[in-house]
């Protein structure tokens, strides 16, 4: 009988105690209180790194570290031949704690695709091919390179050896350049298709010299131009040209309806034409502008002597100005979030028109020469003078910021739509020109 009690003695203790460990509580034993456990879920691009907790290698990515007291804990996730990731994180009683979608970049170090000294270059808004603008004995040319095929192409050269006086864009699709040569008050500008054929002379389709032209930032078949007379649209499809404005000046088409930005005494008037009747939309400070590219009804502004940013909600009347802010740059998010990367000299944000936050993300001593989105969207490549690094967007705890590659000049910086390789235009000693760096195997 007193065997019989004992025995119900220790099932009526462990019973329990059996129900509570299986329900995830556990003993602190810095407390001596019997707590409930939280755990960490775990996602890495590329998958299958080791998850570390304290020390300890727990699972593999993607994976779950289960039955983790309420504290903090520093989280490691490796991966051979990757750069390390790791964050202290919080685990909360009946809590999961999400470390997802971590980019891991590899440690290795750039190839050279191109050996030239490229004075100036520009990646198409599709990727898929660069114009770089070179010197050749007496001659300024200008090559295009296929990412994937490596095909070179001597697109266009002119006489001289002054680089600073040639600038390249790209049309909103990628298919067309605009060639500007600058002649002093006016300039000459060329229309030219990236496989070389078909070049167009601006000066043909105008009855007067053209004093600036530029891309629709939307439409690719609409090219915008100014003469003394006025601002004109230049649809290539019809090979037809129309006044939007009757004074030269800064303008595009949004939603089909003229905007414009007019330089005034002193300040820059920005309004639109809705019926043909002008609507003000904002006064911005005296200074050259430029169209960047923006979805519409958004208008993107760059003022190019003091590096400013101005995003302009055309659709508004009512404070139309989400963002006014120092920037030199600035790149859409390649998901659908709406968000902005831009930088300036010593800083890094992104801001979102949506919630009308702007996020710091870094802030550094040596001037940013541009930045790009990984694609997963987690993360960007931010390049300096002297290096590249990946910035991760995760706030919580400290940033983790990796040294991908060191050169010197380093610049036009992009990452293939897969995220694997980031290629840049720069100096790798002894090699100059174009550079491919893989950053996650295939």
């Amino acid at each position: 009988m007193t065997l019989l009690f004992v025995f119900i003695a220790a099932f009526l203790i462990t019973a329990p105690l059996v129900v509570l460990y299986t329900a995830g509580y556990r003993l602190n034993l810095e407390n001596g209180h019997i707590v409930r456990t939280g755990l960490f879920s775990v996602t890495s691009i590329p998958k299958d790194a080791n998850i570390l907790v304290d020390g300890d290698e727990r699972d593999s990515t993607p994976g779950f570290v289960k039955n983790l007291i309420p504290r903090d804990y520093r989280v490691l996730i490796q991966k051979d031949g990757y750069h390390d990731w790791t964050k202290t994180l919080p685990i909360y009683s009946h809590e999961t704690t999400f470390v997802e979608d971590v980019t891991l970049f590899l440690d290795n170090e750039p190839t050279n695709l191109i050996s030239a000294d490229i004075a100036s270059s520009t990646i198409g808004p599709d990727q898929s091919t660069l114009a770089y603008i070179t010197t050749s004995a007496s001659w300024i040319e200008l090559w295009t390179h296929i990412i994937e095929t490596s095909e070179q192409s001597l697109l266009y050269r002119i006489s001289g050896t002054n680089t600073d006086a040639i600038d390249i864009t790209w049309s909103a699709d990628g298919d067309r350049i605009l060639i500007e040569q600058d002649q002093g008050l006016s300039g000459s500008f060329t229309v030219i298709e990236r496989s070389g054929l078909n070049p167009i002379e601006l000066d043909d389709i105008s009855e007067r010299p053209i004093t600036a032209a530029w891309w629709h930032p939307t439409d690719p078949l609409a090219l915008l131009f100014t003469t003394t007379r006025g601002t004109f649209v230049y649809r290539l499809l019809s090979d037809t040209v129309n006044e939007i404005y009757p004074e030269p000046t800064l303008a595009t088409l949004i939603e089909g309806q003229p905007v414009i930005i007019e330089q005034n005494d002193g300040s820059v008037s920005v309004f639109r034409y809705v019926d043909e009747q002008a609507s003000l939309l904002a006064y911005l400070a005296s200074g050259t502008y430029e169209l960047l590219g923006a979805a519409e009804p958004l208008l993107l502004l760059h003022e190019t002597q003091h590096d400013k940013l101005i995003l302009i909600d055309t659709s508004q009347d009512d404070q139309p100005i989400l963002l006014s802010v120092d920037g030199k740059g600035a790149e859409w998010a390649p998901d659908d979030s709406g968000r902005l990367l831009y930088w300036s000299d010593f800083e890094v944000h992104v801001y979102d028109p949506e919630t009308y936050s702007d996020e710091l993300l870094t802030r550094i001593g040596e001037p940013t020469q541009t930045a790009t989105w990984h694609p997963e969207g987690n993360a960007i490549l931010v390049s300096r003078a002297n290096t590249i690094e990946a910035v991760e967007l995760d706030w919580r705890d400290q940033r983790n910021i990796i040294e991908l590659a060191t050169g010197t000049n380093i610049s036009t910086l992009w990452v293939t739509q897969n995220g694997r390789v980031a290629y840049f235009v720069g100096e790798v000693t002894p090699d100059r020109g174009l550079f491919k760096l893989e950053l996650q195997r295939r």
